[in-house]
């Protein structure tokens, strides 16, 4: 009888400890969830607030008889409608790589860029596509500059580097070479302490739109407002990104990455774009829009996901196993990612 009463008290126990624990994960549970939803409150307020203030500067511009023009990754810009259709003729060329420009066309609008540099240019009379497309001079020093218009998948090779620099000698103190495309390793490499800058599709979009379209903004009446208008959840994505390719310049992360030398494709699923992050075997990294066949490490996330990784609000191992963020890559690579979005 004693043994009975002795088990039945350790049962009863055991149920009492299995109860209170019940009782402790559902207040927890609860919480939680009360501060989810204190969360989610907070978050829809700061939209609001900033829906509120997007409207009104939106009311704002159109007064002063701007129009609103967004480009084609989301970015939003007001000027005059003889501004914006120049923007929207550049921003076409961008999207299609000047794929719809004559070459000598393409020519003439990489001079008028480097005019807008503070150079002084002189097109090159040669027709043919070789040495030297125009000769840019600014404070005495003279740069020579070849383009070449050519579709994402036709790389420029370390023949077409070695021959503009080749082309350079005695005309020129350096020279610039110009793709819509992007450079093979070997390209990178002969370029390695030669005098000249290589610049590629992500390079020149980003000289574009800082010195032409960004220019021509800031011209626009009231100028400085532009800077106070909320970020759309695109210019939101691609700033993290440049982030992220900013931080190759963090000498641990650059430790880390050495020898990978492949792409990281982001693609988000919401905004319907693409991102490629590539990285030489040094560990440099550039990015641009677009996807590869074959990335090295391949993320699949909706951009809300993605930022709240980035800003510490979502653990990224939660995403991963709601399904919300698809990686794929090896293990190694996939570490090598985790220590990049941590930093």
């Amino acid at each position: 009888m004693d043994l009975l009463t002795l088990l039945f008290d350790l049962l009863l126990v055991i149920v009492i400890m299995a109860l209170v624990r019940y009782v402790a994960r559902m207040r927890d549970e609860e919480r939680e969830r009360k501060e989810r939803e204190k969360e989610h409150a907070l978050w829809l307020e700061q939209q609001q607030a900033k829906e509120e203030a997007k409207r009104a500067f939106e009311q704002e511009q159109t007064a002063k008889g701007l129009v609103k023009f967004v480009d084609r990754r989301g970015k939003t810009m007001w000027g005059t409608a003889q501004q914006v259709e120049k923007w929207r003729g550049i921003d076409q060329a961008l999207k299609n790589r000047f794929q719809n420009y004559t070459s000598r066309e393409f020519e003439e609008f990489i001079a008028d860029l480097f005019r807008h540099l503070g150079y002084e240019v002189e097109l090159s009379r040669h027709v043919r596509d070789r040495g030297i497309d125009l000769l840019a001079t600014k404070d005495g020093r003279r740069v020579a500059v070849q383009v070449k218009r050519y579709k994402p998948s036709a790389l420029v090779g370390s023949a077409e580097v070695r021959e503009v620099l080749g082309a350079v000698w005695g005309k020129a103190e350096k020279a610039v070479l110009v793709t819509t495309s992007d450079f093979t390793e070997e390209a990178y490499i002969r370029a390695q302490d030669a005098p000249i800058d290589l610049w590629n599709y992500g390079k020149l979009a980003e000289v574009i739109e800082e010195h032409l379209m960004g220019e021509v903004r800031l011209a626009s009446t009231q100028p400085k407002t532009n800077r106070f208008e909320p970020k759309t959840i695109s210019e939101q994505v691609l700033e993290s990104l440049e982030g992220i390719r900013k931080a190759f310049d963090n000498p641990n992360i650059k430790e880390g990455f050495k020898g990978f030398r492949g792409d990281m494709q982001f693609k988000f699923i919401d905004l319907n774009v693409s991102y490629v992050l590539s990285i030489t075997e040094d560990a440099s990294a550039t990015l641009r829009e677009g996807t590869v066949e074959k990335p090295k490490i391949a993320i699949e996330v909706d951009s809300t996901t993605f930022l709240g990784m980035r800003n510490n609000t979502i653990s990224g191992t939660q995403a991963y196993a709601s399904g919300k963020l698809k990686v794929k890559g090896a293990m190694p690579d996939l570490r090598r990612l985790q220590n990049l979005m941590a930093g």
